[in-house]
């Protein structure tokens, strides 16, 4: 009875014993533990957590840290996972990163590792990204590694980004709001704003109302300041240029806010100059056109005052736009004179809107190479 009891357990036991081996060769947990036993291991050491500091909103940052085998055997690494939008594990080499799928070092071999992310957040909250990977460490089968921002410093956010003029007319007002969110807690000061160029626009900051419906914005953020952008418009040309926006106690850079706008004349040519001949597969092309027109869109007169020797020019309508006025620009090429391409031959024309007069040039610039005419 006891040699049958002994023969059924070692009929149970093989089996078991058998698949139970089996499972172990092929998961690597028979090598893992005959590695301890002989101390024959690998031992990989790395950091749990790399401290980062306080960073910037926005900014790219990069953790480093050194991974190295401190045990007898061979330490692979490989399967690397990260959690957020990063680049993954990288190699730094002559200041190139270059991405790093597995790792092999041998007995007491080190490498440098980095890992490189973009400060995401609200300002004033910490930020925690990580990496895991798998090794043959049998210790340290997975691991971890934290990349911790202490703290996100972030400045302003306006609404909107920029501000937009646009195409304005001469010597009309005009002005556009901003207003300045801030989403750290307790929520910072507006220090001052600088206009650059400063001829260009002023700005001016307004009182703010606490029962005001933007108090806050849709992620929460605080309306801390209301400016008003005001526009020059007594001189044509763009309107472009920077806000900068400084907060009170901080050492960081100023925000900036792009202002864009351009000042229009009452009227405007289009093209502004002339190039003649224009070429065609057919040959020379000796006339152009341009198109003057009131930026007001205003009833538009126009006349001819004077034209150089051998241009011609013909104002015409346009039908059902008062506003516009046609100019065709025809050059007959002189015979045995000298063509001085360099020097723009000036169109003058006359425009009256709404009773006022104002003087127009057309340049045209005569490209000799292309007549044959020297």
């Amino acid at each position: 009875m006891k040699s049958e009891t002994i023969r059924g357990f070692f009929w149970l036991f093989v089996p078991l014993a058998v698949g139970a081996l089996t499972v172990a060769m092929r998961s690597g947990g028979l090598q893992s533990a005959l590695a301890r036993w002989t101390g024959s291991a690998p031992l990989a050491d790395f950091p749990n957590r790399i401290e980062l500091g306080e960073q910037e909103l926005g900014a790219v940052v990069t953790g480093r840290f050194r991974l190295a085998n401190l045990g007898r055997g061979e330490l692979v690494l490989n399967d690397i996972k990260a959690n957020c939008g990063c680049s993954g594990l990288e190699a730094e080499i002559d200041g190139q990163f270059n991405p790093v799928r597995s790792v092999t070092l041998k007995q007491s071999e080190h490498c440098d590792l980095a890992i490189r992310t973009r400060v995401r957040g609200a300002a004033g909250e910490s930020m925690t990204d990580s990496i895991q990977f798998a090794t043959n460490d049998p210790a340290h089968t997975t691991g971890t590694i934290q990349f911790v921002v202490s703290k996100i410093k972030g400045g302003f956010v306006t609404s909107p980004a920029q501000v937009l003029f646009g195409p304005l007319p001469l010597n009309e007002p005009a002005s556009r709001t901003l207003d300045v969110y801030d989403g750290q807690y307790p929520p910072r000061q507006v220090d001052k704003i600088v206009a650059e160029p400063s001829e260009r626009f002023t700005v001016r900051l307004m009182p703010l109302d606490n029962k005001d419906p933007k108090r806050r914005d849709q992620a929460k953020r605080v309306l801390v300041a209301r400016v008003e952008v005001s526009a020059n418009t007594t001189k044509t040309g763009p309107l472009d240029g920077m806000l900068d926006i400084t907060m009170a106690d901080e050492k960081r850079p100023p925000d900036r806010v792009p202002v864009i706008g351009r000042v229009l004349a009452d009227i405007e040519v289009n093209p502004p100059s002339i190039v003649l001949p224009l070429q065609s597969i057919s040959g020379p092309i000796y006339s152009a056109k341009c198109v003057c027109r009131s930026t007001r869109a205003r009833p538009l007169e126009l006349a001819l005052v004077s034209a150089p020797p051998g241009l011609s020019v013909a104002v015409s309508s346009v039908k059902d736009k008062s506003s516009l006025r046609l100019v065709q620009i025809k050059w007959e090429p002189p015979q045995g004179q000298a063509i001085h391409s360099y020097t723009p031959q000036l169109i003058h024309l006359v425009a009256e809107t709404d009773k006022k007069q104002t003087t127009i040039e057309i340049p045209v610039y005569i490209n000799a190479a292309q007549t044959g005419v020297k």
